[in-house]
């Protein structure tokens, strides 16, 4: 059996297996071979110490280089950011706003969980975010008031990757916008607000609504 991990493909080679009774438990080490597509459990031995320090030894022998635009990355969630630019949005035939040309869009900020969740912040400005910078409501469709992401049918990559970041918010911007009213602080249609940036060049920051979250906190800071 073997898993994509980062990229990288891991083979199953050892398995841990806990025999327990109302009074006791055991763990014995076995080692793993394949035939045939299927994994054959070698003879078993009883788990020391030195196994567990050996263990943990080699789940922390990997070293991998972080992008500069990751700020925090673990086996359970991801968060990054993306500077301001312009970006194709596609509304679905059903929505009130119908624009063709790319949009700037401030920077943006993305936090992806291994559970397949995805939450998008928006920032003001385009230096790199520090634990007290301000999050603000991204000033884009599909986003719930809590700044996750209805992502629908959207695919994300199957696992949490560093090098992969763009893949995550591409595929957010590949998804039709169908629903929710971005809040920003303008009573201003929302189509209004992206036909004035597409005509400034710039997004105009002063409209973006704070959440009332610094980064800090999303790092439980």
């Amino acid at each position: 059996m073997k898993i994509p991990v980062s990229n990288v493909l891991l083979k199953a080679t050892d398995a841990l297996v806990l025999f327990s009774s109302p009074h006791s438990t055991l763990v014995q080490h076995y080692p793993l071979t394949e035939s045939g597509g299927q994994l054959i459990f070698g003879a078993g031995a009883a788990v020391t110490d030195t196994f567990f320090a050996e263990l943990a030894q080699r789940a922390h022998s990997s070293l991998m280089f972080l992008p500069g635009e990751v700020l925090g990355f673990s086996t359970h969630e991801m968060i990054w950011w993306e500077p301001a630019k312009k970006r194709g949005l596609f509304f679905h035939e059903s929505s009130s706003v119908q624009i063709q040309e790319p949009i700037p869009l401030p920077a943006l900020l993305f936090q992806v969980t291994a559970t397949g969740a995805m939450s998008v912040y928006a920032l003001n400005g385009d230096a790199r975010p520090d634990l007290d910078t301000q999050l603000y409501h991204a000033p884009l469709m599909n986003v719930f008031g809590n700044q996750q992401v209805c992502l629908g049918s959207t695919e994300l990559p199957d696992h949490l990757d560093p090098r992969r970041t763009a893949e995550y918010s591409e595929a957010y911007f590949r998804s039709a916008f169908t629903h929710g009213r971005p809040q920003l602080l303008t009573e201003q249609p929302y189509a209004a607000v992206l036909h004035e940036a597409a005509r400034q060049g710039t997004f105009p920051t002063t409209l973006l609504k704070p959440t009332g979250k610094t980064l800090a906190e999303l790092f439980g800071s």
